[in-house]
């Protein structure tokens, strides 16, 4: 969005609002600076929320795959 905004050369204002997780900030968010940053930091909760999704995945196969060879 913010790319887009500045390819196309808009003459208005940037909305600072569109975040990529719908949460409601205590803070303003009105300048770009604050604004990377909570998107910096909602990437980096989407990646950790991923990835320990991935590895609870993993073990859950993996100690239902032992328990299945195990009990066999």
């Amino acid at each position: 969005l913010l790319i887009k905004h500045t390819i196309f050369n808009k003459n208005e204002t940037y909305d600072f609002s569109q975040t990529a997780y719908a949460a409601i900030y205590p803070f303003a968010i009105n300048t770009l600076s604050k604004y990377l940053i909570c998107i910096i930091c909602e990437f980096f909760i989407f990646v950790s929320v991923g990835a320990w999704w991935i590895a609870t995945d993993t073990v859950y196969l993996q100690l239902a795959t032992h328990l299945a060879v195990q009990y066999k």
